[in-house]
Order: C-alpha cells, then structure tokens, then sequence
C-alpha cells in the first residue's frame, strides 16, 4: 500500500511538472493550442470540475473541426 501512495504522489507532481510546463510555453500554431488544451483536458478531471472539463472537451473539438482532424 506505501508502494502505490509513494507512486501516487509521484504521479501528482509529474502532473504538475506538466502543467506547469505547458502554461509558460506559447501556442504558436492551432496545433500547438490543440495540445495545450489536451494537457488541460488530461489535467482537469470531471469530477473535479464538470463544467470546466466539459468546456475545454468542447473547445478542443471545435478546434479539430477548424483544422480538418476528425472528431
């Protein structure tokens, strides 16, 4: 049970690495916002905030639209 805490918590700061990473890096490109979207959607979870999961679900799909990707 420590094993899978202590893996946890690493996998907790590895996601804050991550997200902070992708805040201070600029989207140059509709790619580039796609991914940092994808970063957010991967970060905030439903249950944590259905409305905000929700929009950014949304917009990355617009964005896909807009590009030519499949949704």
């Amino acid at each position: 049970m420590n094993a899978i805490d202590r893996r946890l918590d690493d996998l907790s700061e590895s996601k804050a690495d991550l997200f902070t990473a992708v805040l201070s890096t600029r989207a140059t490109t509709l790619s580039g916002l796609l991914l940092k979207l994808t970063v957010a959607e991967a970060t905030i979870q439903p249950d944590q905030d259905e409305a905000a999961h929700k929009l950014i679900q949304s917009t990355l799909n617009d964005g896909r639209k807009i590009a030519g990707m499949r949704v």
